[in-house]
Parts: structure tokens; C-alpha cells; sequence
């Protein structure tokens, strides 16, 4: 069983995560917004103290794959975490310069259209049909934070 447990900002918290039984440590990054982003040379020094049986995961909201890239060549991590959506095409090009290091594409679920893309990773012509436009979802509203389109994931 594999076990994340994020935000971990000090080698206090890489210690008890380890003991807890975690096989994956989520280092935050700068964020627009959310709890727990260190510097990136603080998620550098936890990466260099991690036994090799844990796997250190940067999640970063850059979304160019140069910039993506060069951060997780700059922390040392050997997983990273995409919390923004990027295509299909920008992940390909980080798995290519980054062999070995494994990418998770977060996907935001604000309705039931979020999880149009099943586990092979390919859409089905239905979820395009479902995705491809605007929607009159009760979810899909302004007073909730969510917008009024589709919002299907892409393969991964």
C-alpha cells in the first residue's frame, strides 16, 4: 500500500511521517493559495535527508514544462504533483526530460464531469459530449465557486 502524507515543512515531520508508515512526503511549494508552502531550498534540504525507501513529491503550480522541469531538478524530488491542469502535451514533455520521476496531475472535482476521464486515461466520446460545453448543473454556479463549463480531465 502506498501512503502520501503532505505538507511536511521539517525533518521533525519527515520523522514522524516515516514512522507512521508513509512511502510518499508531499512538499508544498509556493501556492497561489493553500496551507503549508515552504521554500524551495527547504524542500531541498528534506529531499537530501529522505531514506531511499521514500519517495519525496514536489507539488508545484508551475505550468510551463521548462519551469516545471527546472523545479524538480532544483528540490531533488523524485515525484512531482501538478496541483494546476495542464495538457496533455506539457506532461509528455516533463516525463520525457524527467525519466524516472513520477508526475500526478491533480484534477479539481467541481462536479460530476470532472471525472469524465476513467482509469486508462482515454476519454470516451460520452464524457466529450458531456464535457464540450457549457452546463446547466446545479453545481455549476457563481454562489459556489464553480465555473459553468465542463471541466473534463485530461488523459494522463
Amino acid at each position: 500500500m502506498l501512503i502520501k502524507i503532505c505538507c511536511i515543512q521539517s525533518e521533525g515531520e519527515v520523522e514522524m511521517a516515516l514512522v507512521a508508515g508513509a512511502t510518499h512526503l508531499g512538499l508544498v511549494a509556493s501556492m497561489p493559495s493553500g496551507p503549508a508552502p515552504i521554500p524551495d531550498e527547504q524542500i531541498a534540504s528534506l529531499v537530501r535527508v529522505l531514506p531511499t525507501h521514500a519517495t519525496p513529491g514536489l507539488l508545484t503550480s508551475r505550468t510551463h514544462p521548462e519551469q516545471i522541469i527546472q523545479h524538480v531538478r532544483s528540490t531533488g524530488a523524485r515525484a512531482v504533483q501538478i496541483v494546476q491542469e495542464v495538457p496533455v502535451a506539457v506532461r509528455n514533455a516533463v516525463r520525457g526530460a524527467l525519466r524516472g520521476v513520477d508526475i500526478l496531475q491533480v484534477v479539481h472535482i467541481i462536479g460530476p464531469e470532472s471525472t469524465c476521464a476513467p482509469a486508462s486515461g482515454t476519454r470516451t466520446d460520452g464524457c466529450r459530449a458531456r464535457c464540450s460545453g457549457a452546463s446547466s448543473a446545479p453545481w455549476a454556479s457563481p454562489e459556489r465557486g464553480t465555473p459553468a463549463r465542463g471541466a473534463c480531465a485530461e488523459p494522463l
